[in-house]
């Protein structure tokens, strides 16, 4: 399971610089292999920058509950040059996904986004 999350997080690293698209950064050793994250920048009808997306889990026997995310923008040479956090809301359970929306600061040519904290929560709530 963790050698598939490397292997995707390296595909994403390279379609990041063939493309110039996000590149999804999930991993460590506080993570549990059990929840991850799809998701892509965008825009309000505003025009601010927003990254939405999915939290997921999979096989997993409890659910997940005040999902921390930590955004940072990333210049053309990766460089973080902003940060925001924002949270997913509700639970999500397992074998779930959730959609999330999270307004960011600064629009940049990249980003890295992470899970930062979460609780493992049992049955439908906190």
């Amino acid at each position: 399971m963790i050698a598939g999350g490397i292997v995707a997080l390296a595909l994403a690293l390279g379609a990041h610089e063939a493309r110039a698209a996000s590149a999804a950064s999930v991993g460590g050793a506080a993570y549990d292999s059990k929840l991850s994250l799809d998701w892509q920048p965008g825009q309000t009808r505003s025009g601010k920058p927003l990254i939405t997306g999915y939290v997921n889990t999979a096989r997993a026997m409890s659910g997940y509950c005040n999902i921390r995310l930590f955004i940072e923008t990333l210049d053309a040479q990766g460089n973080v040059i902003a940060s925001s956090t924002g949270f997913v809301p509700g639970y999500v359970g397992g074998d779930d996904h959730v959609y999330f929306e999270v307004p960011i600061k600064v629009a940049g040519p990249a980003y890295r986004v992470s899970a930062d904290s979460w609780l493992k929560c049992a049955g439908g709530g906190p």
